[in-house]
């Protein structure tokens, strides 16, 4: 019973962060946010592979220039 229990829970613990998407943060001096995200293709070694595509804006909110 308690085997059972526990992979229940495994099982919401690990469902629940599969469906958390972040797309904004900030770490230090620099704030970040995604745009324009997508499905898309593309040709790897002459192959075919659909990837997700996004633009990644970073910006400086210190009052420090980063180099």
């Amino acid at each position: 019973m308690r085997r059972l229990l526990a992979m229940g829970w495994l099982v919401v613990a690990c469902a629940g962060c599969a469906g958390v998407v972040v797309t904004e943060g900030t770490s230090g001096p620099i704030a970040w946010h995604t745009v324009d995200m997508g499905p898309g293709k593309r040709s790897i070694s002459g192959q075919a592979v659909e990837t997700y595509e996004f633009t990644l804006v970073i910006k400086n909110v210190s009052d420090r220039t980063i180099t």
